[in-house]
């Protein structure tokens, strides 16, 4: 009975992956949008096409097989899905920092235009703000204290239900901010931005590497963004009740 609960869940999950995905057993398919590793590209290995196009940009070696190179004059640009369009959802990527430039290195929007919001980190918090369509900031609050090192690798994601961003460091739940301005931009011309802020002026570029960059249109469980962490899938069930 074991060895057939065990089969079972295996071809559900099985069921859930899009056919011509080629993502690890450690990420989550439910609700993936799209999933990014890096490894020599920019392709959305989820199968859902959502395939970036990395200007002037590099592929190197990491831990976790190669990674996107940002050298402070880049970016990297995936492309718009009204998948994106939600309030409840996961943001999960892997950054190493040669330096601290600027601030809000990933941003979903409209070049010098509208933005739905911005994900950032500097010496001591990381972040996801809400942003507006004319561009400017939104009113979130109690940010998570952190130290945020240069060459050191981090595991950062965020869990958004549009009131509340829950954040975790290298698998370790770090505490809540509040969002007062809700997450209500939308326009079709909006794509994800890494590596600079494009929200006006100048772009303040990210020197530093990216890697295993995921989206999910739902929150992940904390068993979900561990295993996305250590790289090893969550345990099947032990056995099923008769």
């Amino acid at each position: 009975m074991k060895r057939l609960c065990v089969f079972l869940w295996a071809f559900i999950s099985l069921l859930a992956l899009p056919a011509a995905a080629q993502v690890p057993g450690y990420v989550s398919t439910d609700g993936l949008v799209g999933w990014w590793p890096f490894n020599g590209n920019a392709n959305d290995e989820s199968g859902n096409g959502l395939n970036g196009v990395f200007n002037n940009g590099n592929y190197e070696s990491s831990p976790f097989d190669s990674c996107a190179s940002f050298n402070g004059s880049n970016l990297l640009v995936i492309p718009n899905s009204p998948d994106f369009n939600t309030n409840n959802f996961t943001f999960s990527i892997r950054v190493k920092l040669n330096s601290h430039l600027g601030h809000n290195e990933i941003q979903f929007g409209i070049p010098g235009s509208s933005l739905r919001f911005s994900v950032g980190w500097d010496p001591s918090i990381f972040y996801l703000f809400p942003m507006t369509c004319s561009g400017t900031y939104g009113v979130g609050q109690n940010y998570p204290s952190t130290t945020i090192n240069t060459q050191t690798w981090y595991h950062m994601v965020f869990v958004n239900d549009g009131i509340f961003t829950n954040y975790y460091l290298d698998g370790v739940y770090m505490g809540q901010s509040d969002m007062t301005t809700p997450l209500d931009c939308w326009n079709s011309n909006m794509n994800l931005y890494l590596g600079g802020d494009i929200g006006g002026g100048a772009i303040e570029y990210f020197n530093g590497f990216m890697d295993e960059l995921g989206f999910w249109n739902r929150a992940l469980t904390p068993e979900e963004i561990t295993a996305l962490y250590t790289g090893e899938a969550v345990s099947p069930p032990a056995a099923c009740t008769p």
